[in-house]
Protein backbone atom coordinates (compact mmCIF):
# COMPACT_ATOMS: atom_id res chain seq x y z
CA UNK A 1 0.00 0.00 0.00
CA UNK A 2 1.20 3.27 -0.62
CA UNK A 3 2.21 5.76 2.07
CA UNK A 4 -1.02 8.51 1.34
CA UNK A 5 -3.32 5.73 1.43
CA UNK A 6 -2.51 4.47 4.70
CA UNK A 7 -2.43 8.16 5.74
CA UNK A 8 -6.11 8.84 4.55
CA UNK A 9 -6.74 5.71 6.36
CA UNK A 10 -5.17 7.14 9.70
CA UNK A 11 -7.31 10.03 9.31
CA UNK A 12 -9.93 8.37 8.15
CA UNK A 13 -10.29 6.28 11.65
CA UNK A 14 -9.11 9.03 13.74
CA UNK A 15 -11.95 11.30 12.59
CA UNK A 16 -14.72 8.51 13.06
CA UNK A 17 -13.33 7.79 16.44
CA UNK A 18 -13.89 11.44 17.89
CA UNK A 19 -17.36 11.11 16.42
CA UNK A 20 -18.23 8.41 18.37
CA UNK A 21 -16.92 10.28 21.60
CA UNK A 22 -18.90 13.73 21.12
CA UNK A 23 -21.88 12.07 23.05
CA UNK A 24 -20.77 9.18 25.07
CA UNK A 25 -19.86 9.72 28.43
CA UNK A 26 -16.54 7.61 29.84
CA UNK A 27 -17.34 4.19 30.99
CA UNK A 28 -16.75 5.16 34.69
CA UNK A 29 -18.45 8.38 34.56
CA UNK A 30 -20.05 9.88 37.93
CA UNK A 31 -23.76 11.31 37.67
CA UNK A 32 -21.99 14.70 37.87
CA UNK A 33 -19.96 14.33 34.63
CA UNK A 34 -22.98 12.23 32.81
CA UNK A 35 -24.97 15.62 32.99
CA UNK A 36 -21.72 17.59 31.87
CA UNK A 37 -21.20 15.70 28.25
CA UNK A 38 -22.02 17.24 24.89
CA UNK A 39 -25.16 17.08 24.37
CA UNK A 40 -25.37 20.27 26.25
CA UNK A 41 -26.25 23.62 23.84
CA UNK A 42 -28.62 24.72 22.19
CA UNK A 43 -30.58 22.25 19.57
CA UNK A 44 -33.05 22.86 16.93
CA UNK A 45 -36.39 20.22 16.17
CA UNK A 46 -37.02 18.52 13.10
CA UNK A 47 -39.38 16.28 13.86
CA UNK A 48 -41.10 13.77 16.17
CA UNK A 49 -42.08 10.22 14.86
CA UNK A 50 -44.85 8.73 16.82
CA UNK A 51 -44.89 4.90 15.94
CA UNK A 52 -48.18 3.31 17.12
CA UNK A 53 -50.08 -0.05 16.69
CA UNK A 54 -52.15 1.31 13.67
CA UNK A 55 -48.95 2.90 12.02
CA UNK A 56 -46.50 5.91 12.14
CA UNK A 57 -47.19 9.51 12.03
CA UNK A 58 -44.54 12.21 11.72
CA UNK A 59 -44.78 16.08 12.98
CA UNK A 60 -42.45 18.82 12.09
CA UNK A 61 -42.20 22.49 12.53
CA UNK A 62 -43.91 23.07 9.22
CA UNK A 63 -46.91 21.10 10.39
CA UNK A 64 -47.20 22.47 13.37
CA UNK A 65 -46.85 25.82 12.48
CA UNK A 66 -44.37 26.60 15.11
CA UNK A 67 -40.42 26.25 15.32
CA UNK A 68 -38.68 24.92 18.55
CA UNK A 69 -35.64 25.04 19.90
CA UNK A 70 -34.29 23.40 23.03
CA UNK A 71 -30.73 24.23 25.11
CA UNK A 72 -29.75 22.08 27.45
CA UNK A 73 -27.63 23.51 30.33
CA UNK A 74 -24.58 22.07 31.94
CA UNK A 75 -26.92 23.04 35.73
CA UNK A 76 -29.75 21.02 35.07
CA UNK A 77 -31.86 23.31 33.26
CA UNK A 78 -33.88 22.79 29.98
CA UNK A 79 -35.18 25.93 28.17
CA UNK A 80 -38.20 25.71 25.75
CA UNK A 81 -38.16 28.18 22.32
CA UNK A 82 -40.74 28.57 20.74
CA UNK A 83 -40.25 30.97 17.26
CA UNK A 84 -37.11 31.84 19.08
CA UNK A 85 -39.09 32.95 22.28
CA UNK A 86 -37.97 31.69 25.72
CA UNK A 87 -41.79 29.33 26.57
CA UNK A 88 -40.50 27.51 29.80
CA UNK A 89 -37.82 26.14 31.83
CA UNK A 90 -37.79 22.58 33.16
CA UNK A 91 -35.35 20.56 35.03
CA UNK A 92 -34.04 17.38 33.41
CA UNK A 93 -31.77 14.44 34.41
CA UNK A 94 -29.37 11.86 32.28
CA UNK A 95 -28.54 8.75 34.15
CA UNK A 96 -27.49 5.55 32.64
CA UNK A 97 -29.28 2.60 32.49
CA UNK A 98 -27.35 -0.06 31.73
CA UNK A 99 -25.96 0.57 28.06
CA UNK A 100 -28.22 3.54 27.17
CA UNK A 101 -28.24 6.73 28.25
CA UNK A 102 -32.06 8.22 29.44
CA UNK A 103 -33.24 11.90 29.50
CA UNK A 104 -36.01 12.63 31.97
CA UNK A 105 -37.63 15.52 31.82
CA UNK A 106 -39.41 17.37 34.81
CA UNK A 107 -42.97 18.87 33.35
CA UNK A 108 -45.39 20.67 35.22
CA UNK A 109 -49.03 20.03 34.55
CA UNK A 110 -49.17 23.12 32.05
CA UNK A 111 -47.38 21.27 29.08
CA UNK A 112 -46.08 23.29 25.70
CA UNK A 113 -47.24 21.41 22.35
CA UNK A 114 -44.54 20.91 20.82
CA UNK A 115 -42.92 19.69 23.84
CA UNK A 116 -39.65 17.27 25.06
CA UNK A 117 -39.84 14.19 25.26
CA UNK A 118 -38.71 11.97 27.97
CA UNK A 119 -36.36 9.07 26.67
CA UNK A 120 -33.25 7.27 25.14
CA UNK A 121 -30.95 9.77 25.02
CA UNK A 122 -28.71 9.36 21.59
CA UNK A 123 -26.44 11.70 20.55
CA UNK A 124 -23.75 11.50 17.52
CA UNK A 125 -22.21 14.26 15.75
CA UNK A 126 -24.40 17.05 15.43
CA UNK A 127 -27.67 15.16 15.95
CA UNK A 128 -29.41 14.93 18.62
CA UNK A 129 -32.04 12.05 19.08
CA UNK A 130 -34.86 11.09 22.40
CA UNK A 131 -36.25 8.02 21.75
CA UNK A 132 -39.77 8.32 23.56
CA UNK A 133 -41.87 6.43 21.42
CA UNK A 134 -41.53 2.98 23.37
CA UNK A 135 -44.36 0.76 24.54
CA UNK A 136 -46.20 3.65 22.43
CA UNK A 137 -45.45 6.24 25.61
CA UNK A 138 -44.48 8.73 23.17
CA UNK A 139 -42.48 10.06 19.69
CA UNK A 140 -39.04 9.58 18.93
CA UNK A 141 -37.69 13.43 18.78
CA UNK A 142 -35.00 14.39 16.42
CA UNK A 143 -32.89 17.45 17.17
CA UNK A 144 -29.90 19.08 15.24
CA UNK A 145 -27.23 21.34 16.75
CA UNK A 146 -27.59 25.08 16.06
CA UNK A 147 -24.61 26.94 15.23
Amino acid sequence: MSHSYLSIISVSIYLLSLSFLSCTPAKNSTQQEVVTEAWQGRWEWEETRYVRRGGESVTNPKDMGITMEIELLANGDLKVYHDKSLQKTYTYQVSKQEEELMLTVNYDKTELKPTVESGILRCTGNVLEIIGGYNDAGGNQKYRRMK
